[in-house]
């Protein structure tokens, strides 16, 4: 991997799966709110920080049905086959930083600005 290359270069495609996962989460279930999103994010985090560790349940069905995008996006990530390149678990939980970190920065501009700003940005 090329270290001289931005965080978003080296990790983009990873970058992109997180946030299209997210993004069609949104659109089956359209009431889902960024501070979900932002639950979800951190449950994950602290998966492949803490792998034994249990998490509370989701409350509803859109927290549920992102929970386990997420986890699916994550599986795949850490256990590629070949040609690509399996993530680190490191790795893995810095791109679930840079996707918070996005989603905090629309903080205060609606209670679903950050998921507006993905369908926005990555179609429909």
């Amino acid at each position: 991997m090329n270290e001289s290359r931005p965080f978003e270069g080296r990790y983009f495609d990873t970058l992109q799966q997180i946030e299209r996962a997210i993004l069609r989460c949104y659109q089956d279930h359209p009431q889902l709110l960024d501070y979900q999103v932002e639950k979800a994010l951190k449950a994950i985090q602290r998966g492949i920080s803490q792998p034994q560790r249990r998490t509370k349940p989701p409350r509803s069905a859109g927290e549920a049905a992102l929970h386990q995008r997420l986890q699916a996006v994550t599986r795949d990530c850490l256990g590629s086959a070949p040609p690509a390149q399996p993530l680190t678990p490191a790795e893995m939980r810095a791109c679930y930083k840079r996707i918070h970190r996005s989603l905090r920065q629309m903080n205060g501009r609606g209670r679903q600005a950050y998921l507006n700003f993905l369908t926005q940005h990555l179609g429909r």
